[in-house]
């Protein structure tokens, strides 16, 4: 990672290992007939939910563990809202960059989704059945979410190492390399928030 994202990311360099686990199996479009990946999602929520009130403790040790492109990312629970489905499809807004995918309406609030993987240089993210968005913090005062290509669940930190680069990058006890991305820092970025062309 050059220093060009410093400010919002600490990363490792791509981890091979999650190259394979970033092809989406199944079509490049979320099945709408799969009632069961709706009630995990749902179940997913409710523990996330609960972790996030279990209070401090909690959260100093755990992180929520994502893969956007081919990289693992660890996010603090307090900068992270709700993890949504993938709607069918989003709004276009005209003249925006790439990376922007367009809107969505959130519990009669409007989100930009930004697809992070293509923001940070990699090839656009392809939508797929674990495909999420992971919104901002409502503290974060943005209406934002990230495409997230698969959501890895709660990581705890006491189990990791820190990376041999130091400064937010750790590895986990099977070798992975997880960067951790500071959704705070990225919703005050100017170039996350210039998003016309």
């Amino acid at each position: 990672m050059t220093n060009e994202f410093d400010d919002f990311c600490d990363a490792p360099a791509e981890d091979p290992s999650a190259t394979a686990e970033a092809q989406p199996a199944g079509p490049a479009q979320r099945p709408h007939d799969v009632p069961d990946r709706e009630e995990r999602l749902r179940v997913f929520q409710e523990e996330f939910d609960d972790r996030l009130r279990e209070g401090a403790t909690v959260t100093r040790q755990a992180r929520l563990g994502v893969q956007i492109g081919t990289r693992l990312w660890l996010v603090d629970l307090s900068e992270a809202g709700e993890i949504v489905a993938v709607p069918p499809a989003f709004a276009a807004v005209p003249m925006t960059q790439s990376w922007l995918r367009g809107l969505v309406n959130l519990r009669g609030a409007l989100h930009v989704v930004s697809d992070l993987a293509e923001f940070l240089g990699e090839a656009p993210s392809v939508i797929g059945r674990d495909s999420r968005l992971l919104v901002f913090a409502d503290r974060l005062n943005l209406n934002a979410a990230l495409l997230v290509d698969r959501m890895l669940g709660l990581q705890d930190l006491a189990a990791m190492t820190p990376g041999p680069a130091g400064d937010g990058d750790w590895i986990d006890d099977s070798g992975r390399s997880w960067g951790t991305l500071h959704l705070q820092r990225l919703a005050l970025d100017e170039r996350f928030l210039a998003v016309g062309r």
